[in-house]
């Protein structure tokens, strides 16, 4: 064998990188975001109930500002899931795209929405909450039972958000609904 061609069988065996590895610089990326998810949810509640953080907010902001960092912290955690199956699955795919420099900021934006979620969800439960079991306005949620379903809420965002539409679409459907009983406005 000559000194080429072992260089060419070198090269053809071990310099030829496989798809996924092209964009992998980018996991890197992925993951400062989600980690960066992982600790505003992790510190940010943990510094407004207990350390003091942001002491000129109201009672009701600061726990508005807790359940969103605590949806953050569970849409980081499905964030943080979905990366890693998404590059299991790119690894072994010669199908599946390797990451590209738009990933961080869809994983900073699904962060942020899952906050936005899981507060919405807690202000829905507590409305709905409010209507089914109590006459009086003064009713209110346990603190802890609140911070629960916020982080459920960013935890399963897309849930959540199909939830909402669904029901958005319920309403609709009975509003174009003519058999459906009129209400006196």
């Amino acid at each position: 064998m000559s000194e080429v061609q072992a260089k060419a069988d070198y090269d053809k065996n071990f310099c030829e990188k496989p798809r996924w590895m092209f964009g992998r610089g980018w996991y890197l990326a992925d993951c400062i975001v989600i980690i960066l998810g992982y600790t505003v949810g992790g510190l940010f509640p943990f510094g407004i109930q207990y350390l003091g953080y942001l002491p000129h907010l109201t009672d009701p902001a600061r726990f508005a500002l807790t359940l969103f960092a605590v949806g953050m912290l569970g849409a980081s955690m499905f964030c943080n899931h979905f990366l890693v199956t998404d590059a299991n699955v790119t690894m072994y795919s010669t199908v599946k795209k390797p990451p590209c420099f738009v990933d961080p900021f869809f994983f900073a934006m699904g962060i942020v929405g899952g906050g936005v979620t899981g507060l919405l969800l807690v202000l829905a439960v507590k409305a709905g909450f409010l209507l089914a079991v109590s006459s009086r306005a003064g009713a209110d949620m346990r603190s802890s039972s609140a911070i629960l379903i916020s982080f459920c809420g960013g935890l399963a965002t897309y849930r959540v958000r199909k939830l909402f539409a669904n029901l958005v679409e319920r309403v609709d459907q009975k509003k174009d609904d003519p058999e459906a009983p009129s209400t006196p406005d």
